[in-house]
């Protein structure tokens, strides 16, 4: 992949590989901070990025759609068991 290549009507780069990043939630902590800061960068390396909330919404949900990376919040409200 090329950065700067064709982009589709949606912003996509032509070809690009998706990642999708799943967390629990969206409250500020580590991983989000990581995510807002590092995401937008790799649109310019023809890398496009969505993140997937298990639970519901949360601060940093408005901070990522501010610099264009798609959320989707699942909207759970059980515990989460890494087991």
């Amino acid at each position: 992949m090329t950065p700067g290549a064709p982009r589709n009507d949606d912003g996509r780069a032509s070809g690009a590989l998706q990642v999708w990043h799943v967390v629990v939630g969206l409250d500020r902590g580590g991983t989000e901070k990581l995510l807002v800061s590092v995401l937008p960068r790799l649109r310019d390396h023809d890398i496009d990025c969505r993140v997937v909330a298990l639970k519901a919404s949360g601060p940093v949900h408005e901070e990522l759609a501010a610099v264009g990376v798609p959320v989707d919040l699942l909207g759970g409200t059980g515990p989460v068991s890494y087991t």
